[in-house]
């Protein structure tokens, strides 16, 4: 059995792209359990960055494309060479099926839809038609369109009729910085001024969807002690100017942090983990803070709620997550339960074995 990944622009074992982690993670147990030979092909920045032929037994193949400055040529690019080396062909994301008709029939494709993109921006009708007609296209294309939860498979099938749909999460890795008191621990709180134990966290792209103005608004109606602090990606410059506006000296926004180890030390840190994302677009986010062993306090919807069940606080407007962070501050030994009960599901279920178990047993039903 061969597998050959598109869509990315390279592979790392801790990356920030939670796609790029699940690569590694993934392709590294087939090769190793399973025997089963992997292909990556990369874009040629990463070549200029990695400049390896193989990592740890997984095959790097690089396209003639930047994934960042040409996409569309890129997946295209990937496709051509991924059918060489390969009987199943695993896309991520919605450019794959532009070009599934260079897929040959004795080949497999696989499509990997984790986010619903055209959700983020509903003021941008034109180009959201388009995207909803990409994610028509995938859906009607891929041998097997792969879902990374329940509820995002349920608004797919509802919204496109795929023809074959299949759920695996992403998984994770316990963090590594639980209970560290050691010289980068204490080097990274200092730098941003933070004490352990002593500041709620938001980990997520400053984007409407991820609710960041609403949770800013909450926080500054609750009786709180602890300072906010906000880690994302700055992308609308526009919605970022409101959240400055709205924002006082207790919040603390970052515009990314470019090692992944650095998040970690902070989710290991933090008092609790404030989630606001609507759309199910970063679940991952949510499974990092139950390996944190963080008081979870998530937006209420399906997405949040398949992850957490009854061991999240759930709010939907700023006065309920006033209520959640003054509940937290003053008691937070009364939750020790939700964290015992999402770590336990880390353990058991939402880590990265038990995920490619998983891959392998899809990969091994649909080969041919």
């Amino acid at each position: 059995m061969k597998i050959a990944f598109i869509g990315i622009s390279g592979i790392k074992e801790r990356s920030i792209d939670i796609r790029e982690t699940l690569v590694y993670e993934v392709a590294t147990r087939l090769i190793s359990k399973y025997q089963i030979e992997v292909s990556v092909i990369c874009d040629k920045e990463f070549k200029k960055e990695c400049g390896l032929d193989e990592i740890e037994g997984i095959k790097l193949i690089y396209s003639k494309y930047s994934k960042r400055k040409n996409a569309i040529m890129f997946y295209h690019d990937s496709i051509y060479k991924a059918r060489k080396e390969s009987d199943i062909i695993y896309s991520f994301g919605f450019w794959g099926g532009l070009f599934s008709f260079l897929v040959p029939h004795n080949k497999v494709f696989v499509t990997n839809i984790d986010r619903i993109l055209y959700k983020s921006s509903p003021n941008e009708k034109i180009s959201n038609k388009l995207l909803k007609f990409f994610y028509h296209l995938s859906s009607k294309h891929s041998d097997i369109l792969l879902c990374n939860s329940y509820s995002l498979e349920q608004y797919m099938i509802e919204n496109y009729a795929p023809k074959n749909t299949k759920v695996i999460e992403y998984g994770v890795n316990i963090n590594p910085h639980l209970n560290q008191e050691n010289h980068k621990t204490k080097s990274i709180l200092k730098h941003y001024n933070l004490i352990k134990n002593n500041y709620h966290l938001v980990v997520a792209s400053l984007q409407p969807q991820n609710s960041i103005d609403t949770i800013i608004q909450g926080y500054q109606r609750s009786s709180r002690l602890y300072p906010l602090v906000i880690v994302g990606e700055i992308r609308k410059k526009l919605y970022y100017k409101k959240l400055k506006k709205i924002a006082n000296l207790s919040v603390i926004i970052i515009d990314d942090i470019e090692h992944q180890e650095d998040i970690d030390i902070l989710r290991a840190n933090a008092t609790s983990f404030i989630h606001g994302d609507t759309l199910g677009n970063v679940s991952h986010s949510l499974l990092e803070a139950m390996s944190a062993q963080k008081i979870i306090l998530a937006h209420d919807n399906v997405f949040n709620r398949e992850f957490l069940g009854e061991y999240g606080l759930y709010w939907r407007s700023p006065n309920e997550l006033n209520r959640v962070i003054n509940k937290v501050e003053e008691t937070p030994l009364r939750y020790e339960k939700n964290i015992e009960y999402n770590y336990k599901r880390i353990i058991t279920y939402y880590n990265w074995k038990n995920t490619s178990k998983r891959y392998y047993k899809l990969f091994k039903d649909i080969s041919h």
